[in-house]
């Protein structure tokens, strides 16, 4: 087997098959670089960044990163709001890096900030009506990354592969011996440090997704 690390979308991201063309593994880093400077919300030559600090006027976007607010926005309606991608205003007082949290009225302050309902929309351009709203599309972002960059190395004739992008697992066929992929949970009790699974699924073709508090923290 023949894995290809790199780091971003801030983690360890890895493709495995049997073979890997350096053509194809070019051009997916070069695809994972594109959607970091689309999605990524700290990235300040992203095109969310540039949409969240726009202050409500309207923003130039390309046309995927509009479908795929579009596709988000289905969610948060299917969902009644459970899943909002404006949770950003909340989830942007938190900073793991310096061990920041928030006081309880910073968060309720910033909770008025949220709603879905808010974001308009259309095939080239995205609008905050608040002005201080945030998009957060982390909780969607790799699930739509994986899928693309599925049919990219789909397309390139690879039959057999895995894409982890820490969290989100899509895998496709089984390994060379005919015996289908092992996806390992690890046991949140363990934390960082700990090689203790909580237990494995095996699957041939499809995702799987996880999350755990356990991965961020401030100490």
């Amino acid at each position: 087997m023949q894995t290809e690390e790199f780091f971003l979308f801030d983690t360890v991201n890895t493709i495995t098959a049997p073979a890997l063309d350096p053509d194809t593994m070019a051009a997916v880093k070069n695809a994972c670089l594109r959607y970091e400077k689309l999605f990524s919300r700290f990235d300040e030559q992203s095109q969310l960044f540039r949409i969240n600090n726009a202050h409500g006027t309207p923003v130039d976007v390309d046309s995927e990163l509009a479908q795929f607010i579009k596709t988000s926005l289905a969610y948060c309606e299917a969902s009644n709001g459970l899943f909002d991608i404006t949770m950003g205003s909340v989830t942007r007082l938190w900073n793991f890096k310096n061990g920041t949290i928030p006081a309880k009225d910073d968060v309720h302050a910033a909770l008025t900030h949220v709603n879905w309902r808010g974001v308009h929309v259309t095939d080239s351009t995205v609008q905050l009506a608040d002005p201080d709203a945030c998009l957060e599309l982390g909780g969607i972002a790799k699930g739509w990354i994986a899928d693309a960059l599925d049919h990219m190395i789909e397309r390139a004739g690879v039959c057999a592969y895995v894409i982890d992008l820490g969290g989100n697992v899509l895998v496709r066929g089984s390994k060379p011996d005919g015996s289908p992929w092992k996806v390992g949970l690890p046991h949140p009790a363990q934390g960082r440090a700990g090689s203790a699974l909580a237990g494995t699924i095996e699957l041939e073709s499809g995702s799987i997704v996880t999350s755990g508090i356990y991965e961020r923290a401030c100490v």
